[in-house]
């Protein structure tokens, strides 16, 4: 960030204490947006002591859905579990930016002026976040995660800054972009489809997926039949597997959820994956790579998770399975210390 984006900094933050985690509100100018942008960060209740021994923290930006604020992932029990009931048991930070409901689409447009969103996130908003709280800033440590709009806000932004947001978890994202050429805002940051598909296509993460091949990024995406983007996600799924590379991709088979809220389940699965990707990267495991296995799964035994890392293996002795199922994991233990492992995620 250079002097002059410095200098246009100003924070109004104003602190209250909500459920298990501390909520914090603030405003940023964006030299890139020539705006204030409002946003929330919520602190894990034991952030001071905990700083004060050393501890930093990881992040995960929050991306809100088209037409919303970031409040909703605050204090709107109908549409979201709220995340400060989460801040603890996932140890890390939230900070959501508010977009003021312009269907910024979290990416740059290339035709509306003010409107660079994705290089506010990673070039304006992390920094200034990384300025206030002891945070973890490498890659490793930071994460993306966002519903509808903001699920594909943090799709592209994985794709597109590997070595600033290492880690996304897409809810009901959307994955494909091109069937809805004339929906939800996207011809006002896109420009017109038909005369000018080449936007369109330029950020459409279903077509750019692979580019996260060679990178340490992990990924986790949540659709079902019900939802509106279903057959986009089910085509990343595709995509990424063709191009082996690991992830995550829950298919909600047996929900009757549609697309408008985000079930708790789901909430907790956010939460449980970037503590399981950060452990591991504190624990000095590399994360998801290029032709890495991608039919995964994360599993539960008692309090110790797996969490994927993506080295492929070779078969386990007397195992007729494929390598494609063998990969590194990391147990967590309840104490919170981590071991490597080696784990066959095609056997339940």
């Amino acid at each position: 960030m250079n002097d002059r984006i410095r200098a246009a900094v100003c924070v109004a933050a104003v602190a209250i204490t909500a459920g298990a985690g501390r909520i914090e509100r603030g405003t940023y100018h964006s030299a890139l947006l020539a705006r204030d942008i409002g946003y929330i960060a919520a602190l894990p209740d034991s952030y001071a002591q905990r700083v004060a021994s050393g501890k930093r923290f990881p992040v995960v930006y929050l991306l809100h859905c088209a037409g919303c604020d970031t409040s909703m992932w605050y204090n709107n029990p109908g549409y979201c579990t709220p995340v400060q009931e989460l801040v603890d048991s996932a140890g890390v930070i939230f900070a959501g930016p508010d977009d003021g409901q312009v269907l910024s689409w979290w990416l740059d447009s290339p035709v509306r002026d003010h409107s660079a969103y994705s290089s506010f996130l990673a070039f304006e908003f992390k920094p200034h976040i990384d300025s206030l709280y002891a945070t973890e800033r490498d890659a490793a440590h930071t994460g993306l995660a966002g519903h509808s709009m903001g699920g594909f806000g943090a799709l592209h932004n994985l794709i597109r800054h590997p070595d600033i947001f290492g880690a996304a978890f897409s809810m009901k994202g959307a994955a494909d972009i091109m069937p809805y050429s004339g929906s939800w805002g996207l011809p006002a940051v896109l420009g017109n489809q038909a005369t000018g598909a080449a936007n369109w296509h330029a950020v459409n993460p279903v077509e750019h997926a692979c580019e996260l091949a060679g990178h340490a990024a992990a990924l986790r995406t949540y659709s079902g039949p019900q939802d509106w983007f279903y057959a986009g996600n089910l085509r990343l799924h595709q995509v990424l597997d063709s191009c082996g590379i690991m992830h995550r991709y829950n298919i909600d088979i047996d929900s009757l959820e549609g697309h408008t809220s985000v079930s708790p389940r789901e909430m907790r699965h956010m939460a449980d994956f970037f503590d399981s990707v950060f452990s591991a990267a504190s624990a000095g495991v590399r994360q998801g790579a290029a032709r890495a296995p991608a039919r995964m799964s994360s599993r539960d035994h008692g309090a110790m998770a797996w969490t994927i890392t993506g080295r492929a293996l070779g078969p386990a002795p007397g195992r007729p399975y494929s390598w494609k199922s063998m990969v590194m994991v990391v147990l967590k233990r309840p104490d919170g210390t981590v071991r490597p492992a080696i784990a066959d995620m095609r056997k339940p």
